[in-house]
């Protein structure tokens, strides 16, 4: 019996010195524990803003005094005001913990070009403006929305081509998704054809293409004075 409630009393103890991958002791008697609360939304989304929450708490029984923590936001995310990036506690008392805890938040841009995964937030811990410690790595998830790229109508000018005859081949794509398409690329598979683009490559391309936009992509092209009269089918791709 006696010897449960020596163990009893180890364990209690012990949870009182436990150091968690977020907790740092300042200093004899004052405590520190963070604990990362989430993200709004879960995923981020890249070109959107995502919320982190933070709670802090001082299990220790002394104040500390001027206490602010500093978000070091890394690529994919950033802040609208690098200003923003410090959150000034001030003074943190004695067994501020739970629901009288300081509660961090920020709002940070993913960057459009975000891949999907697993990214990289860090915060720093200040006490009079001065840097204590650097609080381990936190993992925000990103996941990007699918992309739509769609073509929307093709004409060919003149309707019947002639052999021998100019003419001109219209493509327009349009992205029915909701993120930008970046580096979209529309390719004519001219192999074992007789056909042939004047003046431009088989590949026409475009940086971005905005959520909702068009684009035309504009093929001169001539035909074979040998070619058969037919339908004739061009492979087309998107990329």
């Amino acid at each position: 019996m006696k010897k449960t409630i020596l163990l009893s009393m180890i364990i209690a103890i012990s949870l009182l010195n436990i150091v968690f991958a977020d907790t740092y002791t300042v200093r004899k008697g004052p405590s520190v524990t963070v604990n990362y609360l989430g993200q709004d939304p879960d995923p981020a989304i890249p070109g959107e803003y995502v919320d982190l929450r933070w709670r802090v708490d001082n299990y220790g029984s002394q104040i500390i005094r001027n206490v602010s923590f500093k978000l070091e936001a890394m690529f994919p995310f950033s802040l609208d005001n690098p200003d923003n990036a410090i959150n000034a506690i001030g003074d943190f008392t004695p067994f501020q913990t739970g629901d009288k805890g300081v509660f961090l938040h920020w709002r940070v841009k993913v960057n459009e070009n975000a891949a999907s995964g697993t990214n990289k937030i860090r915060l720093k811990y200040m006490t009079n403006g001065v840097e204590v410690i650097k609080l381990d790595e936190t993992d925000i998830n990103i996941k990007a929305r699918e992309l739509l790229a769609n073509i929307k109508s093709i004409n060919v000018e003149p309707i019947n081509v002639k052999p021998g005859e100019k003419f001109s081949v219209m493509i327009e794509v349009e992205n029915l998704g909701q993120s930008n398409i970046e580096n979209l690329r529309t390719i004519l598979d001219l192999d074992d054809l007789e056909f042939a683009t004047l003046d431009s490559s088989t590949e026409k391309g475009i940086d971005k293409l905005l959520p909702g936009k068009t684009k035309i992509f504009n093929f001169n092209m001539i035909a074979n004075p040998e070619i058969k009269s037919k339908v004739h089918n061009i492979p087309l791709e998107l990329i």
